[in-house]
């Protein structure tokens, strides 16, 4: 049984992740790179934190538009990091200082020890709500941590995954 203090990377071996977790894992940093590219990546992940988030909404996306062509639907996702104490979004054009209105809130949900201490996959028994908020971050100092929350299971992962889109 993988414990709430486990980590992504190193030191927890993959064997010991929930299956689960380690796709989560997967699923944001492809969503990230496909928004924000593998260099905004690279880039969050060498500042102090870095926060990357994806949301899959309770119902499917379409599959295609209104005149029968395939799309590609797209998840809000977000990417943010911490470098001298400022907290920094990418969006369009690159990087952008977060509002501190936007930013505290961010911060309060990481200072806060109750967010590791939930499980690493909140779901809730017999929840039939096909919607997750997925978390891969690193709060300094630390290794990566990923997190999956849906239907209440893991409140502050939802939380986080909330304030990281607003920002």
């Amino acid at each position: 049984m993988l414990t709430a203090s486990a980590c992504v990377r190193a030191p927890v071996t993959p064997a010991a992740i929930p299956p689960a977790v380690q796709a989560a894992r997967g699923e944001v940093e492809q969503a990230v790179v496909e928004r924000f590219g593998a260099a905004a990546l690279e880039r969050a992940r060498g500042a102090e934190e870095f926060v990357a988030v994806l949301r899959y909404p309770g119902l499917p996306m379409p599959d295609h538009d209104t005149d029968g062509r395939p799309i590609k639907p797209s998840y809000p996702t977000a990417l943010l990091y911490r470098e001298n104490g400022r907290w920094f979004a990418f969006g369009v054009g690159g990087a952008h200082p977060v509002l501190p209105r936007w930013s505290q809130p961010l911060e309060a949900l990481l200072r806060d020890p109750r967010l590791l201490a939930e499980p690493v996959d909140g779901g809730v028994l017999g929840c039939t709500d096909a919607g997750a908020s997925y978390a891969l971050l690193r709060i300094s100092p630390g290794a990566e941590h990923a997190r999956i929350g849906h239907c209440g299971g893991s409140p502050l992962t939802e939380q986080l995954v909330s304030a990281a889109l607003m920002g």
